[in-house]
This record gives structure tokens, sequence and C-alpha cells, in this order.
């Protein structure tokens, strides 16, 4: 398996927009990559203070203070910058990576990255939109010609500039990009239970974002402090993994601050969160009704989200509480934002963009192949089971086409018992090994492994079943396969180790002229009456 070395980028501050957007990339990037044999080593470059979001999706992250953290340490400015930039310039210097991905900011917030562009052969820039007067000051567009792909996930509308010829043909437009598809998250009950919500209760989600805003603990005190008295709502205060403040706690307040929170919106019947990009578009994806609140940023325009959001009837604007209370009683309005709201957003374009990046690292033919076998179905099972997407790769590689590999997948692992999934998939890799599997015998190869697995499990000896499956023949049938059935069944009702059976097998293998199906019956039949 080929290795391919990336390096994603991403600032933050008081946010985790950038952060968010990167991980969710990677996570699908890693998949492409792994089922079209190529192994990822991902390196997540960062200054933002919520690594705890990478470390869960399994990223290892290298980080710098932020600017924020900076300023509360009162290191000096020029110091930190200085640092920051040899840091990022050694960093992807030593990494020598085959790609790099930067989020939004092209050439960095402060130059950094402006010293390495060159250095590294393939560059894609993920590039959202800010607003305009930060844009040129920041002279992001000024950079682009630096980047192979550059990936805009379109809001409203594009940035508002004109494109030249050359950075067009370099240009995709995609839609939002987040965490996680509605296909993935809990299911109301299961996220009720979690969050501790007392049954006939309204849940109330209430946000300020990833939490690293100068005014989060105070805008969070005074909504609750405001819907305390109503004795019908209970409050999930999604206080965001970037939150510094006290938390809040009472008797009908669900205090949370997990990064995967969005997994748990099933479970939450409306909400009042800051229209940051992150809160905005899972929110309305799982299709919560939300009254959205604006908070003031140096890049990312809040207000001109929130009046999108209404003006299309998605979301409603943070007004008078009371009156908000009141609507929000109603069943039918708040299906109705609902729907409008999944309508409103109603795909995550992470795979998208993720398929376009690993475009510039594998042929296309190859690449369409796989995406057909990478459903959201398929990542879960995989990703549920527990294995490892090198092996998954590994193990399906013999077959020849998407549609082949995701039935012998799913027939193996219903039969495989969840604490020995591993187990049975590495037994499934070594058998698979010694075939070239084609569409006329993969499901008599596949079938008689299903057959066999539970019996080879009953036998706890790794070894013995190695052994066993190196002695099987390339060349079998319907009969053959239930004469092993057969074989092995007898071996446990005699409680019989796998190795005495090989043993009596081989003796009459060597005296029938390897005619295996009457080797296995003799077997049988003297196993049965030692």
């Amino acid at each position: 398996m080929n290795t391919c070395k990336i390096v994603a980028y991403g600032v933050n501050g008081s946010g985790l927009g950038h952060l968010t957007r990167l991980c969710s990339i990677l996570r699908w990037l890693k998949r492409y990559l792994y089922l079209l044999g190529i192994k990822p080593q991902i390196y997540l470059l960062t200054s933002s203070e919520g690594i705890q979001l990478a470390t869960q999706e399994g990223i290892a992250t290298f980080k710098i203070p932020s600017k924020t953290v900076a300023q509360l340490g009162k290191l000096v400015k020029e110091d930190y910058l200085r640092l920051a930039r040899q840091w990022i310039w050694h960093s992807i210097g030593l990494i020598n990576p085959d790609l790099l991905i930067v989020d939004t900011f092209p050439c960095g917030t402060f130059g950094e990255l402006y010293q390495i562009l060159d250095s590294v052969a393939k560059k894609v820039l993920i590039l959202r939109s800010v607003k305009p007067e930060f844009a040129e000051e920041a002279e992001i567009y000024n950079f682009l010609p630096y980047y192979n792909r550059i990936i805009i996930p379109k809001e409203s509308e594009l940035p508002p500039v004109e494109f030249t010829d050359e950075i067009k043909d370099r240009l995709d437009i995609v839609g939002p990009i987040f965490l996680r598809e509605r296909e993935e998250l809990l299911l109301r009950s299961e996220a009720r239970k979690i969050l501790g919500i007392p049954e006939g209760k309204q849940a109330v989600w209430l946000s300020a974002g990833g939490g690293g805003d100068s005014q989060a603990e105070y805008l969070l005190n005074r909504l609750a402090k405001q819907l305390e008295n109503y004795q019908h709502l209970h409050l999930v205060i999604g206080a965001g993994i970037l939150y510094r403040g006290t938390p809040i706690r009472g008797g009908n307040i669900t205090w949370l601050n997990d990064p995967l929170a969005v997994n748990l919106f099933p479970g939450i019947d409306w909400a009042i969160s800051a229209a940051g990009f992150n809160s905005y578009y899972e929110l309305l994806h799982v299709g919560v009704p939300t009254a959205f609140y604006s908070q003031s940023k140096t890049a990312d325009d809040q207000q001109k989200r929130l009046d999108t959001a209404v003006r299309v009837g998605a979301a409603l604007a943070l007004d008078d509480i009371d009156d908000l209370v009141l609507q929000m009683k109603d069943d039918q309005k708040r299906e109705e934002l609902s729907q409008r709201a999944k309508n409103f957003v109603p795909r995550n374009y992470a795979k998208d963009t993720a398929k376009i990046v690993t475009h510039l690292l594998a042929p296309k033919l190859f690449l369409e192949e796989v995406d057909e076998l990478l459903t959201i179905d398929f990542c879960q099972a995989v990703e549920k089971t527990g294995l490892d997407w090198e092996l998954v790769h590994q193990g399906l590689s013999m077959l020849e086409d998407s549609e082949m590999k995701a039935t012998v997948f799913y027939k193996l692992i219903e039969r495989m018992p969840q604490g020995q999934i591993n187990t049975g998939w590495d037994w499934w890799l070594l058998w698979s090994k010694r075939w070239k599997l084609e569409a006329h015998d993969y499901q008599i190869v596949c079938e008689a492994f299903r057959e066999w697995l539970p019996l080879l499990l009953s036998f706890n000896d790794d070894n013995g079943v190695r052994s066993f499956l190196r002695l099987l023949p390339l060349s079998i049938d319907r009969t053959f396969v239930t004469s092993v059935s057969q074989f092995l069944e007898t071996l446990l009702d005699k409680h019989e180790s796998l190795w005495r059976g090989l043993s009596v097998f081989h003796r009459y293998w060597n005296q029938t002229d390897a005619n295996l199906s009457m080797s296995l019956q003799l077997s049988i039949k003297e196993i049965k009456t030692a």
C-alpha cells in the first residue's frame, strides 16, 4: 500500500469553523484513500484551542497557541508572530507533504504560509466566504494562483470577486461543509436519554457557537435566566469546547461541551443559537427549529447568514423570548420550521469536497469505483465494527466491482460476533488472498467462508484455523463445502481440536489420492467412532 503525506492547516481564534471543516473533509479523505490502496499520513497543524474535536476523529494534531490565548498570556505580539511563522515553516519542511489543505486564508492570517507555498507540489484551498473588507485587507484573492484546486463551500452567494480565467479553471463550487450527515445521528429516543430529558418536556438547545466568544458566558446565562421559569422546558446548554466561563447548573439544565454534540441534535425540540458557520448549518441540516442571533466577528458575517435563513422561512431571528416560547409550543409551527430548514440545507458537502481532493492523488477511474462503494451505510458499518480501513481494503481488493465488494462485506460482517470481527476479517483476508475472485466463482468462495466462519470461531484457535484455511484447495464446489461443514461440526460435537481433525484428515488424504470429499467423510467417520 502506497503512503501519502497530507498536511491540513487551519487557524482559529474564538470559533471552530476552520478546524471543523478540515476534520469533516479529512474524515472522508481517509476513507477514499484507504479504499484506493493509499495509506494517508495526516498531520493537522492548527492554532485552534478545540483540538479535542480532531482527537475524537482520530486525526493527529500539532498546535501553537491561538492569537486569543497569546493575548491572554500577554505574549509580545512580534515574538509570537515570529515563533508561529518559524513553527509553520519548519513543520511543513520536516513533514514534506504530498498535499497541503488550507482553510479560508491562502497565506495564513499573518503571512505565515507565504514562504512555503512553492515547496508543496499539490495544494488545495477551502475558500469560505468572508466579509469583503476583510478579504481585501488580508489580500486573500491575491494568493489564489498558488493553489491547484480552490473549493468554495457556497452559502447564499459566491464571494464578491471576479475570478480570472486561470482561477476559474481551478474552482469547484460545493455547498456547506460540516461534521455529520443526518443518517449518522442518534435516534431521538437515544439522544434524549443521553441528554437526560424528562418525559413530556421540550428540550431547548442554547448555544453561543464554539464557546470562545468573549460574550459567550454572559449570553448563555442571560438566556438560561429568561427561560428558567418555563416548567415545560428542559435547557440543554451547548457551551462549546472553547468555553472558559463558569458552567451553568440546575434541575432543568443539561450542561454539555461535547465536540460532537451534533450527534444529539435529534433529541432537541428547538434551539436558540449564534449564527456561526457550524452551528447554523448543523442545526438547519438536522431540522432543529431555531431562532438565531448574530455575533460580531472579524471575518464572518453572521448577520447576513441569519437574514438569509429568515428570508426563506428556514429559521427565526431571536427577538422576544416570551413570544418565541409561545411560538415553539405550537407543534405545527415547529414541524414547518423543521421541514423548511431541512430543505434549505439538504446536504453536507464534506464527501464531495474530499472526492475533489482525492482526485489530485488518484486516477479518476478508480475513484469513481470507490465512490460507488463508499456510502454512508458502508462507512457506518465499517466504523461500528471497529475494522481498520486498511484491512477492509485488503479484504475486498480481490473482488472485481463495487457491488460485489459491498455484497461480500455485508454478508461477512453479519456472521461475525462483535468481539471477533477483527479475527474473522483477518481469516477472510488469508482465505481470499489465495483466490483471484471473479464474478463466476466469488459467490461459492464467499458462501463457503460464511458457512464455516461460526464453526471456526467456536474452536478459539487462531493458529489452527489459519492452518486449516491454508490446507483447503483452490477448487471447491457445493458438495465440498457441505463436507467441510460436517467435518467441523463433528470435531466440535466430539470436543476434538482442529489439530486432531487435521491430523486425521491428512492421513486419509494421503491414502485416497487426494479425493478431498472422500477424505473428509472417512475422517468424520473415524472421529465419530473414536
